[in-house]
């Protein structure tokens, strides 16, 4: 009776060891979104940028010359993200996404026209 006392104790020790193990196991970190594959004037100093995300991510997206940004919610978990963003062509940026309590690295890139992942006017920005 004792002896099987000891081995429920033991068991259950080991089977909370493995448990305890497995929500210590290290994850990958929130990689950094691609560069916007979409952008375009909407108004004067105003641009629309879009691109992919992670579904469900909280993503930034920043005019690094001015310090404004926008930040959106990936709610309906599309992988997509659309903001509006107080800029100038060829001002530098940047994107970076949160998902949880997890960031991601920045990706910069240049305000400027750009459709299908490809700028508009190559030359617009020196």
């Amino acid at each position: 009776m004792v002896r099987r006392a000891l081995l429920r104790a033991l068991s259950a020790v080991g089977v909370s060891a493995l448990v305890g193990a497995g929500c210590l196991s290290p994850t990958l970190p929130i990689p950094p979104p691609d560069p916007p594959d979409s952008m375009h004037a909407t108004a004067a100093g105003h641009w629309q940028v879009a691109g992919d995300c992670t579904p469900g991510a909280r993503v930034t997206v920043l005019d690094a010359r001015t310090g404004r940004g926008a930040v959106v919610e990936d709610l309906t978990r599309a992988g997509r993200y659309v903001v509006d963003l107080e800029a100038e062509a060829c001002d530098p940026a940047w994107v970076m996404q949160e998902v949880d309590e997890e960031r991601s690295g920045q990706t910069g890139f240049v305000i400027g026209a750009r459709s299908r992942n490809a700028p508009v006017d190559a030359g617009a920005c020196p």
